[in-house]
């Protein structure tokens, strides 16, 4: 037994040729870590990506929902509606109006501060 000693205290005072080598942080991270760590960076980084993707779907949502409130065509169609129907009141104010005093269309909208753009003066 006192030999195995005597070799091992002359092996702890013996130089142990070393190697060097360049390590990248990758390689010492792959060296050091442990699996454990390893699933755990994995997990994090997968996760970091599924939420940048809900992120990515709840801006489209937002967008579709956006482009639906706001169809062009929907809304053409809605504000000719509205302008027939303010065509339609326009001549019925007209023609009480004729009742008690000669009026034109021209001088009731200008009265009614309505720009003569508005409206066409052949649906009127």
């Amino acid at each position: 037994m006192k030999d195995c000693f005597v070799k091992l205290g002359k092996m702890e005072n013996a130089k142990i040729p070393t190697i060097k080598q360049d390590l990248s942080d990758d390689d010492f991270d792959t060296f050091t870590s442990t699996p454990r760590e390893n699933i755990r960076a994995r997990v994090d980084k997968l996760e970091k990506e599924i939420e940048e993707k809900r992120l990515i779907v709840d801006e489209l949502r937002r967008a579709k929902l956006c482009k639906k409130m706001h169809d062009t065509n929907e809304l053409k169609n809605l504000t000719s509606i509205w302008k027939s129907g303010c065509v339609i009141a326009l001549n019925d104010l007209l023609k009480q109006l004729n009742k008690h005093s000669q009026i034109d269309m021209v001088t009731l909208l200008k009265k009614l501060n309505i720009p003569q753009d508005t409206f066409d003066f052949n649906q009127l």
